[in-house]
């Protein structure tokens, strides 16, 4: 590498800017090897960087709430749960990389009653929980599931029902996702689970975890259980 005319502090302030959206995605030890992997170079006698793409983590992995991903569920304090789909998009921005489990589960009814809601994306589990938790407002208690959401969210993440497609790519995954949640003592993935995409006044869009099967359980169903995630 050539080093004439070559400013250290004005290459440690880009590498710093350029990296920076970057940094909570990755521990130190990840961040520092993409630094050195990454492509550079050299225009006007000065290096750049041509190429930086952050590191997707792996089904299976840990998250947690400082936006770092292990496979030490102790690794780091505040642990949210497990990550369940990575999108094979490298492009991917930021709440479109993946899905993180997390390790609590809801059983019983999906609704006290039946009545269609109109709510039935299949692929945007985030908008169709952001339109349940306005009725469950309304309704006052109305879905027990949504009702979980509301009490667990926060301003650093909002927690929502997966809709029918991205129910079914978690279950794809259910061996590796079941492993790492049976280290932390949570809830595996098992039988019918509730999606939050519905199907018809008495029925909602549902996944046999064991095969990844697509179905449709009854809105007031007592063995389906509702399972929660966070977008990353």
């Amino acid at each position: 590498m050539e080093y004439n005319n070559f400013d250290r502090k004005e290459f440690k302030n880009l590498l710093s800017s350029v990296l920076e959206p970057y940094k909570t995605q990755m521990s130190v030890e990840e961040f520092l090897s993409l630094a050195e992997e990454v492509a550079e170079e050299v225009i006007n006698g000065h290096h750049v960087l041509r190429h930086v793409k952050p590191k997707l983590p792996e089904v299976g992995m840990y998250a947690f709430s400082n936006g770092k991903f292990s496979f030490d569920a102790n690794a780091y304090p505040q642990l949210l749960g497990v990550v369940a789909w990575v999108t094979s998009d490298e492009n991917a921005l930021s709440g479109q990389r993946g899905l993180i489990l997390l390790p609590n589960e809801v059983w019983g009814s999906w609704h006290n009653s039946r009545v269609k809601n109109g709510i039935e994306d299949e692929k945007d589990g985030l908008k169709n929980t952001l339109a349940l938790i306005a009725y469950s407002k309304r309704q006052k208690n109305a879905l027990p599931a949504i009702d979980w959401c509301i009490q667990n969210s926060n301003d650093n993440y909002q927690i929502f029902v997966p809709a029918i497609e991205q129910l079914s790519r978690i279950c794809k995954n259910a061996d590796k996702i079941n492993m790492a949640l049976k280290a932390i003592k949570g809830a595996g993935l098992q039988e019918w689970i509730y999606s939050s995409t519905e199907h018809s006044q008495c029925r909602q869009y549902s996944v046999l975890s064991s095969v990844a099967c697509v179905g449709a359980s009854s809105k007031c169903g007592k063995d389906v259980s509702t399972r929660f995630v966070i977008a990353f």
